[in-house]
């Protein structure tokens, strides 16, 4: 065998085992970041409040059906929350 060869053949051995190793590394981070994503959302829902508020407007569709996308459909609210009123615009079910 040349040297070349002998190369060539550890060049390749070394390029599968990084990307062996790099599964396992590629695993342990998105677990941490998804964990660390999770934890992050679960401490902001506890702190919202649920307030019911009421649908002024019939729901006008603002983006089109596609063949890959369902139609969004937005409408006009509004609430009530501590004696105080507000308003705004969400997407709603048609």
């Amino acid at each position: 065998m040349r040297a070349s060869d002998r190369w060539e053949a550890l060049f390749r051995l070394l390029a599968v085992a990084v990307m062996l190793l790099a599964v396992p590394v590629a695993a342990a981070v998105g677990t941490a970041t998804y964990s660390s994503s999770a934890e992050r959302i679960s401490v902001e829902n506890a702190a919202k409040t649920e307030v019911p508020a009421t649908v002024l407007t019939e729901p006008k569709q603002t983006v089109a059906a596609g063949p890959a996308q369902a139609a969004h459909f937005e409408a006009q609210i509004q609430w009530k929350r501590d004696g105080d009123f507000g308003k705004g615009t969400i997407e709603v079910a048609p």
